[in-house]
């Protein structure tokens, strides 16, 4: 506990030395083992820059879009179940039940819609 007060991981520890959070994790360990190239981690800021900017894609740009990703299956996801739900619990009647499939294709929101793959 004394090591891990946040509990999470990935986790470092060396010689005493503690740390978390993955690029933290890389870029220390980067900048430790880089060699009189610095092929590794470069020491050029601008090429550096780029390094960073590529370990770090994942928090800016790829967990925004899994992120909307999710959001929007869950937002789909519960129009068709509240269409389902009263259709089928307020007994509507059948046609009412084939009308809200109809809309949900319609609005991609079932396989067969545009939004979906067929």
């Amino acid at each position: 506990m004394a090591l891990n007060p946040q509990h999470n991981i990935p986790f470092y520890v060396e010689d005493g030395f503690s740390m978390n959070e993955s690029k933290a994790i890389l870029t220390y360990l980067a900048d430790k083992h880089s060699d009189k190239n610095d092929k590794l981690y470069p020491k050029d800021l601008k090429t550096r820059a780029v390094v960073n900017q590529r370990l770090m894609f994942d928090t800016s740009t790829f967990i925004k879009i899994a992120g909307d990703m999710i959001v929007s299956i869950e937002n789909s996801t519960r129009k068709i179940c509240h269409r389902l739900y009263f259709s089928i619990f307020l007994f509507t009647g059948p046609s009412d039940l084939q009308e809200a499939a109809a809309d949900s294709r319609a609005e991609g929101l079932t396989e067969g819609g545009p939004g979906m793959a067929q």
